[in-house]
């Protein structure tokens, strides 16, 4: 789920980007949102909850996958801090099940699930929902000022460094 962000005062900037080649265009763009999502991965990194069983050989990796990726396509630069595989995909597909909670399923062959969390034994039965721990939505919620200050500033710096 994207979640755009409006910049106070980005009619101006844009208006003095137009007037830059659109490769130094594009180039600020992208390293001002670059600039402007790190907060919000660093807090969902520091958000995402990671098991407390060290003996859980995938400790963390939910946490390592989160990445910030900024592309650009048909003159429209995007930054996105997820999964690196995406949701629902490769080894962290689950990232969107710990954010939103999820009703939990059978164990092979029918029955309830038994999994040590913490250290301790806990039998999760077919049915019952299992709790959201929201990391993702925290992080965006709590920095998307900060990040949109950020990207103004990088622009407007942006635009005076390709002017001298």
């Amino acid at each position: 789920m994207y979640e755009p962000i409006t910049l106070a005062g980005g009619e101006a900037l844009s208006a003095l980007l137009v007037h830059l080649p659109a490769e130094l265009e594009r180039t600020i763009l992208k390293d001002a949102l670059r600039a402007g999502a790190e907060p919000i991965l660093d807090a969902a990194k520091q958000k995402c909850p990671v098991s407390g069983d060290d003996t859980d050989p995938h400790k963390g990796e939910l946490r390592e996958s989160i990445k910030l990726r900024v592309t650009s396509s048909k003159g429209t630069v995007r930054a996105t801090v997820g999964s690196r595989e995406g949701d629902f995909k490769g080894e962290t597909f689950y990232g969107p099940m710990v954010e939103y909670g999820h009703a939990q399923g059978e164990a092979k062959g029918g029955g309830p699930i038994h999994i040590q969390l913490a250290g301790q034994w806990v039998t999760l039965t077919p049915g019952t929902q299992v709790t959201p721990h929201p990391y993702m939505r925290p992080a965006f919620d709590e920095n998307k000022e900060k990040a949109t200050k950020i990207v103004g500033d990088e622009i407007a710096a942006g635009i005076e460094q390709a002017a001298k």
